[in-house]
């Protein structure tokens, strides 16, 4: 194929807007309203709790090195450690620092989320307007991008606090390019070196970011060319791809790091539980998927579970052809309308690292993947119609379209956030959206068992283990949710089972021990407290200075009738974390005139 024109000839009306550029202060106050709108629409969500269930737990009220707030070992910790899977120390620290401003009060790191959204909008904004000098399609991007209703997860959610704090280093580090790109130099270029550093240690899904700014080296910026040929396409930006070794090496180790991170956690599927083309036919479907779901404004889930199996033949047929058709058409509009080409590739390229080749977790598609994918068929859509309103079709009827669009999802939002109150709504509601969803089952019954409510705890943990029978956390829930009931024989069929997934775990044979106490069988418990007790001091030998692990060893050898031994072992663990029983029974405990 023969080269094409640079794109910096292609003609200044599909850069600019259909009306006169309005002055820098009208960008701020512009910016300054997507800023309010953003919080007044969020603001609700100050009065919701965390959702101890679906990592918040993890990440912060049942994170010890959280809940301490910044300390110079909670520092080290957030450097080296891995949460859900993941190495995000930035996001980490920005969990402590909210600890540190807030304690444990849900409000204020809702609040940080908030603030963190709006500024990723505002970012968004002022970065295209100075990409493009368009503002008022700039403005409509950055609008649906803060008012969508399919990014409430990422907002109403703390644990997804990498997602607002990533996208706003994601813009930062664009902008910084851009500045770049204007006026060379190193300096210059070293900032985005650190940005996007910081990005990364945010999200590792910031591994695109440097095919993003090739992207915009096609359009707005003008630095690129467009061929339908690969070899020419390659060798004529071969210059822009070398400029951004650096990136991508950054986002190679990132990849790398983040691989061996959720592989050794065993976060990620084998090819024998999920084969290859069941990852390729579930991606296919996911891209149009995300697309139906960003036009439907409703019916979102928290989580939405995979079927471990290929859709049907028809649905995968018709989403491939879609696909393809958008893909043709781009690439054929792609220098009279450049921002559908960019817009385009860049939904689809950005998506690539959570589209599920590499399936970590149980779910088939995510809202929060989108957020930053999105913002491509935002572009499309905004850059599309604006710049062309006088030629084709009323500047006042474009207005009102878009106006009446915002409120839309100004409303949608709202009705969305309203899912994000507590667990039990989140939850009931996911199962309500979804079918046979193990994960929301598990989540609602394990916060009913935690409220007390545990004949409906048991129903929906039962049905989470009906439809994920190898997950062991719901056999250890069922177990005592019906020894909570003083089901003992039923509550110990699970432990027998739990038992056999976990050999070795000392709690198990210790909450065993319990059961088959209450079940009239002392022999039996005898030797369930032994085993557990030598499989703590087995496991406090690797950890010696772990509180928890001491405390348990110790209640197993107060089972066992060796309070003498178990005494001293309990102080010390009381020591390091007095916060392991209320202070009334901790000095009972110590005075050895009850049991823990």
């Amino acid at each position: 194929m023969a080269r094409l024109q640079r794109i910096s000839r292609v003609r200044k009306e599909n850069l600019s807007d259909s009306s006169a550029t309005p002055p820098t202060a009208y960008r701020w106050l512009v910016a300054f309203a997507l800023f309010a709108l953003t919080l007044a629409v969020y603001w609700p969500s100050l009065n919701h709790d965390f959702i101890d269930q679906y990592d918040d737990g993890q990440y912060v009220t049942e994170n010890e090195n959280v809940q301490q707030g910044i300390t110079r070992a909670g520092v080290r910790w957030a450097l080296t450690a891995s949460v859900s899977s993941n190495w995000h120390p930035v996001t980490m620290l920005s969990h402590m620092l909210d600890v540190e401003l807030y304690g444990l009060n849900p409000w204020g790191h809702h609040l940080t989320n908030i603030l963190l959204h709006a500024a990723a909008t505002v970012l968004l904004f002022l970065l295209l307007c100075s990409l493009t000098d368009s503002p008022w399609p700039s403005a409509l991007v950055a609008a649906l991008f803060a008012l969508h209703p399919m990014h409430v997860e990422s907002v109403a959610w703390i644990a997804e606090r990498k997602d607002v704090l990533s996208a706003c280093f994601w813009f930062l580090t664009t902008l910084a390019y851009v500045r770049y790109v204007r006026k060379p130099g190193l300096r210059r270029y070293g900032l985005i070196v650190l940005l996007y550093a910081l990005g990364l240690m945010s999200k590792p899904m910031l591994v695109t970011l440097p095919f993003t700014l090739l992207l915009l080296d096609f359009w707005p910026l003008g630095r690129g060319t467009f061929d339908r040929s690969t070899k020419s396409l390659l060798g004529n930006n071969f210059a822009l791809i070398v400029e951004k070794t650096p990136l991508f090496a950054l986002a190679l180790a990132s990849s790398i790091v983040t691989f061996v991170f959720q592989y050794s956690t065993h976060a990620v599927s084998d090819l024998e539980s999920l084969p290859l083309w069941i990852r390729l036919a579930n991606a296919v479907v996911s891209y149009v998927a995300y697309i139906v779901k960003l036009m439907w404004l409703a019916d979102y889930a928290v989580i939405y579970p995979h079927t471990y199996s290929s859709p049907p033949l028809w649905q995968l047929l018709i989403t491939t052809l879609s696909l393809l058709t958008v893909t043709f058409i781009v690439l054929r509009l792609g220098v009279r309308r450049p921002h559908l080409l960019v817009g385009w590739l860049w939904y689809v390229g950005t998506l690539v690292p959570v589209i599920g080749i590499v399936q970590v977790g149980s779910q088939a598609m995510a809202d929060r993947y989108t957020y930053i994918p999105s913002i491509g068929l935002f572009i499309m859509l905004a850059y599309s119609v604006i710049p062309h309103a006088n030629q084709r079709i009323s500047v006042r009827l474009v207005t009102a379209c878009s106006i009446a669009l915002l409120l839309v999802l100004a409303v949608a939002s709202r009705f969305q956030l309203e899912h994000w109150r507590n667990s039990e709504v989140l939850f009931r509601h996911a199962l309500t959206v979804t079918k046979d969803n193990a994960t929301a089952n598990y989540a609602l019954g394990d916060y009913l068992a935690e409220e007390g409510r545990f004949y409906e705890a048991e129903e929906y943990v039962a049905e989470a283990m009906r439809l994920h029978p190898h997950f062991a956390p719901g056999y250890k829930t069922l177990g005592l949710v019906r020894f909570a009931l003083g089901k003992y024989a039923s509550a110990y069929e699970p432990f027998k089972e739990l038992e056999r997934l976990e050999p070795e775990n000392g709690s198990v044979h210790y909450t065993m021990g319990m059961i088959l106490e209450k079940m009239g069988k002392p022999e039996e418990a005898t030797q369930k407290f032994e085993r557990a007790a030598a499989e703590f001091r087995d496991a406090l030998a690797q950890t010696p200075d772990d509180p928890s692990l001491m405390f348990n060893l110790a209640t197993a050898l107060d089972k066992l009738g060796k309070r003498d031994e178990a005494l001293p072992i309990y102080r010390e663990a009381l020591r390091l974390r007095p916060d392991l029983l209320p202070p009334d029974r901790a000095e009972a405990l110590l005075n050895s005139t009850r049991e823990p």
